[in-house]
């Protein structure tokens, strides 16, 4: 019975797709440059979505609904494929409740975490929203750009922010997300890797899902010191943080955000001169285990930092917790 109702479904479907793409070959007008007629990509769109409308309601339909649209994808040419892609593009609203933040979805993992940092990481936000009038931030490991989007929406008080993502799929969702927000001209996005030298070095990649994480520059060693086997490698260029303010001549820090699931202590090493300079004035650092993190508290507490918070988990059993210092 089951069956019998899903391709009754599919089968309309399949008729409201062939009604709209029959009637777009009827009414195209050729161009002198159109090697043949086409319907134009919109059209396209529009038959997709009304499959998608068909089967909405349908759950046990979703594999039904895959095969036709992929179907219907590859009778396309190359230039409509390249065209629907660009139409089928979708953003979402990020869970921030003092502004409209747009975050385009592209994965899963986008539209399962991407979405909701705000609810994930509340203390990550509240240390943003209270930076004072002319913060400089740095995010590092920003991912798809949540909290840098976040510095950005507090109405001027954070002067310039620096997003550092080395991993290419996250990289570019993070410059669309800064095109999508218009907020090109407050956000400088660097797609590089932060470690404890500058250098040349291999990018293991954990997972290839935009929005994914626990991706590491050098050994392939997950969170949890066990090592993976990566789905890609990329020799990708990482620099010590102090070369990197230095050589680029970059607006010097006073909040520093680190996020980069295992090499938090290296990226430490890399940045003495800047840790040690007065004018930071606050440090988000996640840690991955009790050891780590009391390395990571007894370094920055010689560097002039204290405790201020730490994330309400228990680092026993979650994967990481968060650290936030001020200077003393």
């Amino acid at each position: 019975m089951k069956f019998g109702r899903q391709a009754s479904i599919a089968s309309a479907a399949k008729m409201l797709y062939q009604k709209i793409y029959v009637k777009a070959k009827a009414t195209f007008v050729e161009s002198n440059s159109a090697r043949e007629k086409q319907p134009p990509p919109a059209v396209f769109a529009q038959a997709a979505q009304a499959a998608i409308d068909a089967l909405s309601h349908d759950k046990p339909s979703q594999e039904i609904l895959r095969d036709i649209i992929v179907h219907s994808l590859d009778r396309l040419s190359d230039e409509q494929f390249v065209a629907i892609a660009d139409i089928f593009r979708r953003t979402r609203d990020l869970d921030y409740a003092h502004q409209k933040i747009s975050i385009g979805v592209r994965s899963q993992n986008e539209l399962l975490v991407g979405l909701h940092y705000c609810r994930k990481e509340p203390e990550t936000i509240a240390w943003i929203e209270a930076m004072p009038d002319g913060s400089v931030f740095y995010d590092i490991g920003a991912n798809i750009g949540a909290f840098s989007l976040v510095a950005a929406a507090q109405h001027g008080r954070i002067k310039h922010i620096v997003s550092i993502e080395p991993a290419y799929h996250n990289f570019v969702a993070l410059a669309q997300n800064i095109i999508t927000n218009r907020l090109g001209e407050l956000i400088i996005p660097l797609n590089c890797g932060i470690a404890d030298k500058t250098m040349i070095g291999l990018f293991n990649y954990r997972k290839l899902m935009t929005g994914s994480a626990e991706s590491v520059f050098g050994e392939p060693i997950d969170v949890k010191g066990a090592a993976f086997k990566p789905k890609a490698i990329l020799q990708q260029a990482a620099f010590a943080l102090d070369d990197l303010i230095r050589v680029l001549g970059l607006p010097f820090p006073t909040h520093i955000k680190v996020d980069v699931d295992g090499i938090e202590t290296k990226i430490i090493t890399g940045a003495k001169r800047t840790l040690t300079d007065p004018r930071i004035q606050g440090l988000m650092f996640e840690a991955s285990s009790l050891d780590e993190e009391a390395l990571i508290c007894n370094t920055l507490s010689q560097y002039g930092f204290k405790l201020a918070q730490r994330q309400k988990k228990d680092l026993a059993r979650a994967k990481t917790r968060n650290n936030y210092f001020d200077r003393v």
